[in-house]
């Protein structure tokens, strides 16, 4: 039983590991952050006005 924990625990250290490297290689290329921006505004929008 500890043993698949064990397992279990690695391959989700494993997966977040991946996933921040993944980011930290998409990172380096520099893409146009406005439609980004605009999205959160949107979405602030949204949020400020049916608070």
């Amino acid at each position: 039983m500890q043993q698949s924990a064990w397992f279990i625990s690695l391959m989700f250290m494993a997966l977040i590991i991946i996933v921040f490297v993944i980011v930290f290689l998409k990172s380096s290329k520099r893409m146009e952050y406005e439609p980004i921006q605009k999205k959160g505004y949107r979405v602030r929008r949204f949020f400020s006005t049916t608070a």
